[in-house]
């Protein structure tokens, strides 16, 4: 899985990125009359898009598979050296030695989330600095993701200008989790994840 993530990733998703980019670039230059020409890009450019998206999507499938072979807290940590060494980033964690047995959707929730809140970071931030904690009180879990880069105007989240921020609060519903995220435009992004073990 993870071959064939890395041959996606290498091959695939860098051919159709390469092939929005050609696209924009023809419809700059095309005369203002062609218009069928133009139509004709468009469309191709739908299509590029959603090739993008379906290949994302297996993409994080296929890396999704380390969960299951390792567990939430050797991923998690797998995931963090990546982002060292792929990326270039500077990151600080703090992690517990050991996690006490969770549900295995809690787990999938909250490696998607911190896979998604990470790679927010490397695509947007222009961060140089990464602080991931993650904690274990009895009968909970917390996830804190915070950066030094240039943040954002995080009304928009409600506003629906961050559907990848929407993806990641529907997520943290989905297990009864509380999901904040606290941006300013200069000053960083804090992404906190808490969950709690419900009752019987």
């Amino acid at each position: 899985r993870n071959r064939i993530a890395r041959e996606l990733h290498d091959t695939l998703s860098h051919t159709l990125s390469g092939t929005a980019i050609n696209l924009e670039a023809v419809k700059v230059v095309l005369p203002r009359d062609s218009k069928k020409a133009t139509e004709m890009i468009d469309t191709s450019l739908a299509a590029v898009r959603e090739g993008l998206v379906e290949t994302r999507r297996v993409l994080v499938d296929l890396r999704a598979a380390s969960l299951e072979e390792y567990g939430l807290l050797a991923s998690l940590q797998q995931l963090l050296e990546n982002v060292r060494t792929r990326e270039g980033l500077k990151v600080t964690q703090e992690l517990p030695e050991f996690l006490n047995l969770l549900p295995s959707h809690v787990e999938h929730i909250f490696y998607r989330i911190a896979q998604e809140g990470l790679q927010n970071v490397v695509q947007h931030a222009s961060a140089k600095n990464v602080f991931f904690q993650l904690q274990q009180p009895p009968n909970a879990l917390n996830l804190v993701i915070t950066d030094d880069g240039v943040g954002f105007d995080d009304t928009k989240i409600q506003r629906g200008s961050h559907l990848g921020l929407l993806g990641m609060q529907e997520r943290a519903a989905s297990i009864g989790a509380q999901l904040s995220i606290h941006a300013e435009l200069g000053r960083g992004t804090k992404l906190s994840l808490q969950w709690k073990r419900a009752h019987d």
